[in-house]
Formats: C-alpha cells, sequence, structure tokens
C-alpha cells in the first residue's frame, strides 16, 4: 500500500443498508444458498457470451461485427485496468474485515481490494458497450441483450453486498467506470484510431492464425 494512498470509510448510512441486506439473506436459507452462486456466476457468462458471439461472427466471416465484439472485450479491458490503478492508490477495508461475526460471511473469495468493485465495473462494462454497439448499429438484439446483462448486474451487486463481500459505494465506483471507459472508447477520434491501430489488426492476426492452421476466412 502506498504512504499516501487515499483512505475510505462507508458512510453510515450504508453500512445499515450493507447489514439490512445481509440480516434479510441470512434469515432466509433459500436465499442464503443462491447469493454465493449470483454474486459471482454473471461476471463469468459474460467472457463466455463475448466469446461466442465473436466465434459466430468469424463463421459469419463479418469483420464489422467481428469489430465491434472486440470494442467490447477492449472496453472491458480497460475497465480493469482502470480499476486497477483505483485499488492502487486507495485504501478501503472490506465489509468481511469488520464483521460481527462469522456468520456474516456467506462465501469464500479471492482477497482483493474491494474500491472499485471488479465485478461490478466489468460486467456492467460489458453491459454498456454491448448498449452502444446495439445504438450505433441500430441493432435491436444487442440492446435486448444488454436488458438482461443490466438486470444480471443488478442482481449480482446486490448479492455481493449482501454477502459482506462489497460495500455500496464500491459497487457505485464500480458502476462510474464502467460508464466513462465505454463511452470514451467510441468517441469518433478515439475509435477510428483504436480500428486502424488495434482492432483491424487483431483480425488480421485471427486470419493469419486460420490460415497457418488451414481454415480459410
Amino acid at each position: 500500500m502506498l504512504k499516501d494512498s487515499i483512505k475510505l470509510i462507508e458512510p453510515q448510512r450504508w453500512q445499515n443498508f450493507l447489514k439490512y441486506l445481509n440480516h434479510m439473506v441470512n434469515a432466509d436459507p433459500m436465499l442464503k444458498h443462491y447469493i454465493p452462486i449470483t454474486a459471482d456466476i454473471f461476471v463469468f457468462a459474460y467472457p463466455v457470451f463475448l466469446f461466442l458471439m465473436y466465434v459466430y461472427w468469424i463463421y459469419k466471416k463479418n469483420i464489422e461485427h467481428k469489430i465491434w465484439a472486440l470494442y467490447i472485450f477492449l472496453s472491458a479491458g480497460f475497465t480493469v485496468i482502470l480499476n486497477l490503478g483505483i485499488q492502487y492508490i486507495v485504501d478501503k477495508q472490506r465489509p468481511e474485515q469488520i464483521a460481527l461475526s462469522k456468520e456474516n460471511l456467506i462465501f469464500d473469495h479471492v482477497p482483493t481490494k474491494p474500491f472499485p468493485s471488479d465485478h461490478a465495473a466489468v460486467s456492467a462494462a460489458i453491459a454498456m458497450a454491448t448498449l452502444i454497439r446495439g445504438i450505433k448499429t441500430k441493432n435491436k438484439f444487442y440492446i435486448i441483450v444488454w436488458c438482461c446483462m443490466w438486470i444480471f448486474s443488478i442482481i449480482m451487486s446486490f448479492s455481493r453486498i449482501a454477502a459482506w463481500v462489497h460495500w455500496p459505494t464500491d459497487i457505485i465506483a464500480g458502476i462510474l467506470v464502467w460508464i466513462l471507459i465505454p463511452s470514451l472508447l467510441i468517441q469518433d477520434s478515439i475509435f477510428i484510431f483504436l480500428k486502424a491501430k488495434i482492432l483491424y489488426p487483431l483480425v488480421k492476426i485471427e486470419k493469419t492464425i486460420f490460415r497457418f492452421i488451414g481454415i480459410k476466412q
């Protein structure tokens, strides 16, 4: 931790909100069973969706659609980088570090820094980039997918708060990051640069690999 790191403490009203959700989950055996699942599953499902989407457009041989799929991947990647940068300079305890008892902890997790939430930032960045893709290309399918992703992100975020893994402001900060990155990358000058220097070259690399293994694109 940096000597001059920014130390944050969760406001009391948000601490009370976390305690309320945690108490509600601990009082319901069914919620207590499913919360560990909903707190993690969606963030792992999103990359699978993106991978399958890219493979589908490889099959369809549509370069522009592959470019958009890579834009969504890139939005998630830059979101991770920004998140790690913020986490490096911010010192904040996880709720579990001040838990009242072990009963508050609903599941174990990797002991990373909590602010901003990686789960909230990455999953919502993918959702935001998917929405932008749907709006820019006027494709209703991707707007519908965004609606589903947004619902899943909300469920996951509330689950991680209820599980005593994240404070509410960890989630809010993650949401601000996901709004920033995809919206920044889609700006005309930036997007043109990304296509020329990163996205199209990646598609060319993919084609070269396929040619090397004997698959025509």
